[in-house]
C-alpha cells in the first residue's frame, strides 16, 4: 500500500511540476525551467525538424514574449500559440550570421499555457531564452 501511494504521489507532483514539457523529445535539445522563462540548448539539433515545448506562465495577465537567442550554428523559426488563439504566431527567424547575441520581445500572448515551436531546416547548435517578463529574462541571465 505504501509503494503505491508513492508511485501515485509521484505521478501527481510530474503532472502538476512546472517544467519544460516537451511534446516532442530530442536528444539533441535541453530545457532548463526558471520562474516565468526557460532556457534552451540546441547541441546539433537535427535539420528539417519540428520540436515543441509547453510552458505555463504564472501569476501573469497579458504581455509580450522576451528573448534571448544566440546560435552559432544554423537557422532557426520560432513560432508560439497562447491557448486563446487558434493561429500560430511567428516570434522570429534566427539565424548564426545574425550578430552574436539577439536580444528583444515580441508577440503578445494571453493566458498560463504557452507552445513554442522550433522548426528548422538546418543543423542548429547554440542557446535560445524565452521569457515572459523582462525581469525574468534577466534572472536567467544572471
Amino acid at each position: 500500500m505504501k509503494k503505491i501511494l508513492v508511485i501515485i504521489f509521484l505521478l501527481i507532483f510530474g503532472l502538476f511540476s512546472s517544467g519544460c514539457n516537451l511534446y516532442e523529445k530530442d536528444e539533441n535539445v535541453t530545457c532548463k525551467k526558471y520562474n516565468n522563462s526557460a532556457f534552451f540548448t540546441f547541441n546539433e539539433f537535427s535539420a528539417n525538424e519540428t520540436i515543441s515545448f509547453k510552458l505555463e506562465r504564472t501569476c501573469l495577465g497579458e504581455g509580450p514574449i522576451y528573448y534571448q537567442v544566440n546560435l552559432l550554428a544554423g537557422d532557426l523559426n520560432i513560432n508560439y500559440q497562447d491557448r486563446w488563439h487558434d493561429i500560430i504566431q511567428p516570434l522570429g527567424i534566427f539565424s548564426a550570421d545574425d550578430e552574436n547575441t539577439i536580444n528583444g520581445s515580441g508577440g503578445y500572448v494571453e493566458g498560463d499555457k504557452i507552445t513554442i515551436i522550433f522548426e528548422s531546416d538546418s543543423v542548429i547548435s547554440g542557446t535560445v531564452i524565452i521569457a515572459f517578463t523582462e525581469e525574468s529574462l534577466e534572472n536567467v541571465l544572471n
